[in-house]
């Protein structure tokens, strides 16, 4: 299920339509950038190899970040809102800003990284495919927010 590479840099990152705010975990490094094709890519380039970097999924918005990330050769998480919301109520974090968010998302995959799915990208047949992400999820089945992980989900 995980894979043995030794992290030693923990990304959160939240993902909006127009900007990405990332928080690195321990340094508390905050950035910036647009949600755009070369600005992420030029981040990217900028990170620690072997990095693993979290997400919320937002609608679409994150897609960009994960794909490209996990391009990149970076473990890639792509986290349920709800579950974030309640580490964050858990820990005693009570704001609600972008850069709180990326820092409870740089502790959230920090501290639970074993117990959390890789993403991985969409196979290209279901790339586009409106189903995959719209269907209701059966009680065996991962949820809407983690439709674009694996089909490989364990029983």
């Amino acid at each position: 299920m995980q894979t043995t590479t030794v992290v030693t840099t923990f990304i959160g990152v939240d993902v909006s339509k127009d900007t990405l705010v990332s928080c690195i975990h321990d340094s508390g490094a905050r950035r910036t950038i647009t949600n755009q094709r070369s600005a992420i890519e030029a981040w990217l380039k900028t990170l620690p190899a072997g990095s693993a970097i979290g997400m919320e999924a937002t609608s679409t918005y994150h897609e960009l970040l994960a794909d490209l990330a996990q391009r990149a050769g970076l473990l890639v998480y792509v986290l349920n809102p709800k579950d974030v919301h309640r580490y964050a109520k858990g820990v005693g974090i009570r704001a609600k800003t972008d850069r709180v968010d990326a820092a409870v998302i740089a502790r959230y995959i920090a501290r639970e990284h074993s117990q959390l799915h890789l993403y991985c990208p969409p196979a290209p047949s279901n790339a586009n495919c409106s189903a995959c992400s719209t269907a209701a999820p059966s009680s065996r089945a991962p949820a809407p927010a983690y439709s674009r992980v694996c089909a490989t989900w364990p029983d």
